[in-house]
């Protein structure tokens, strides 16, 4: 009698710590079940989507301020004179990368899988992002050159800012997504590469940059209000300080690239 009672405790005991491994097991396959499409979805997530927003938001400003601006500047025309190659070209980049940017967003939201699949980290992304910062590049030009007036007049003042920035918002957003790209798809990262060259690397990278712009925008003003052959009267202190910003973009950007290939140079050493 003592033994079928120690035969029926023990399987009692067998079935109960059964059934604890049972229930066990169920909470775990439905915690992994549960955190699955979870990982699915950051998975399919692309890691440029951030720009990708950032640029369509600003490409949507950047087109509706430029249509307005060119439809400012048509009301001082005859309408028999048709539009300048300039307005033309600016209201074409702008609402080719909206368009391309909007595309790529509405693919990565309905379908996900399809984007990972035939876009995320391909040649075909590379391409159009490169065509993307292109594009933006390009809108920068015209709208912030003096000599078209869109968004900056010829004394070189910005007379339309909403153009002015969503411009350069668009293709800081563009050059954002190359970066992402280059750091996540072919594991160069620019900022690291230049933290890791020295301690004042980047800043000189930076003055490059820097330097580049300034010329570009003095010499710019200085076409647009100081050139002899469209301007019988020319502004003698803003001529001079335009071609002062030519001579100092010129020889920061001389200097700061011959540091820069100094330091290359001797690291490679």
């Amino acid at each position: 009698m003592n033994e079928l009672n120690s035969v029926t405790s023990a399987s009692r005991t067998s079935n109960g710590s059964n059934n604890d491994v049972y229930s066990s097991a169920s909470i775990a396959s439905a915690t992994t079940s549960s955190t699955r499409p979870r990982a699915l979805v950051a998975s399919l997530k692309s890691p440029r989507r951030v720009w990708y927003c950032a640029l369509f938001i600003s490409s949507l400003i950047a087109m509706g301020s430029t249509f307005e601006a060119v439809k400012m500047q048509r009301r001082y025309t005859a309408p028999t004179i048709p539009p300048t190659p300039t307005q033309q070209w600016s209201v074409a980049s702008i609402t080719i990368t909206f368009l391309l940017t909007f595309l790529t967003l509405s693919l990565q939201m309905a379908s996900p899988a399809k984007a990972t699949k035939y876009l995320h980290g391909t040649k075909l992304e590379l391409g159009l992002i490169l065509l993307l910062s292109g594009f933006t590049c390009s809108s920068v030009g015209t709208a912030t050159n003096p000599a078209s007036g869109m968004a900056v007049n010829a004394s070189g003042g910005v007379s339309f800012g909403n153009l002015f920035y969503s411009t350069w918002a668009s293709f800081i957003s563009a050059m954002g997504a190359l970066l992402s790209f280059l750091r996540t798809e072919r594991g160069f990262d620019v900022s690291s590469e230049l933290s890791s060259r020295g301690n004042r690397f980047r800043t000189w990278a930076i003055l490059i940059v820097v330097a580049l712009i300034v010329m570009g925008s003095s010499a710019s003003c200085y076409d647009a209000k100081c050139d002899e052959l469209y301007n019988d009267i020319r502004p003698v202190k803003f001529c001079r300080r335009a071609a002062f910003g030519v001579s100092a973009g010129c020889i920061g950007c001389v200097a700061s690239l011959a540091v820069v290939a100094m330091r290359l140079s001797c690291a490679t050493m």
